[in-house]
């Protein structure tokens, strides 16, 4: 099942359909009558609205022989279960991602089937992190942790002009970078982000990978413990996990 869908918004001057993308989570029982169509294939899908409340709705291809077709993206929303994002961990997952060598084993919760769970978890690294968190409200939860607190991306953009400290995952707007240094700067809110690499050949695949998408396009979430230092709030980049190009996700 999908979070995300389209609805027809009416016709251009030359009569083609044009079409507005809405989010389950927005919408509620007024609005389950409305036909809706699948970004990726163009399906026919119904709106279903959770008894859990609005940040659990979603959009399903229930209407007999009509199916996703095979390779729609959008078909693969149903990747998690709400208990994966329920018994999500962001501490322990974060803290796996910037200092152990394998984050997955962490990204449990604390109930007594901590091995079954483990086994069975989606949300393993950080583009399957980013994948949940936009097919959510920001005021949902993931854990026990508002997405808004631990994931910022542009829908909470005006909630941060000052700027942000701690463990969190950020996906800035890319501003320059700095050869010499192998530093990256990046913009978010009202503050510029400094991000020191490590790895210098790994600083080189990161810029040059921006500079192939377009720096103004180029989405890049980057998860890391961010301190504010006056002029600028800065993390270090120590592992490839912490930062993973995210466009595809983010534009859709």
């Amino acid at each position: 099942m999908a979070t995300t869908a389209q609805v027809i918004k009416g016709k251009d001057i030359n009569g083609e359909i044009i079409y507005e993308d809405v989010k389950a989570y927005d919408l509620n029982d007024n609005h389950r009558n409305k036909i809706y169509y699948c970004k990726g294939c163009g399906i026919k899908l119904i709106l279903v609205i959770s008894s859990k409340g609005r940040e659990f709705n979603t959009f399903s291809a229930r209407l007999k022989d009509n199916k996703h077709e095979d390779g729609c993206k959008y078909d693969k929303s149903s990747e998690f279960s709400d208990e994966d994002r329920e018994n999500f961990n962001f501490d322990s997952f974060i803290d796996g991602i910037i200092k152990t060598s394998n984050p997955n084993k962490k990204n449990i919760s604390s109930s007594s089937s901590k091995d079954e769970y483990d086994r069975g978890n989606k949300i393993t690294n950080l583009r399957s992190f980013t994948e949940i968190c936009r097919q959510h409200s920001p005021d949902s939860y993931i854990g026990d942790v508002l997405i808004r607190d631990c994931f910022l991306d542009g829908r909470v953009f005006n909630n941060y002009l000052d700027g942000f400290q701690g463990q969190v995952v950020v996906v800035p707007l890319f501003h320059r970078y700095s050869t010499n240094e192998k530093v990256m700067f990046f913009n978010y809110g009202n503050r510029t982000l400094r991000v020191n690499f490590k790895n210098e050949n790994y600083f080189f695949e990161v810029r040059d990978e921006i500079f192939d998408i377009g720096k103004r396009e180029a989405k890049i979430a980057i998860a890391g413990e961010w301190k504010d230092e006056g002029e600028f709030i800065e993390t270090t980049v120590s592992k490839k996990r912490q930062m993973v190009n995210v466009t595809s996700i983010i534009n859709s």
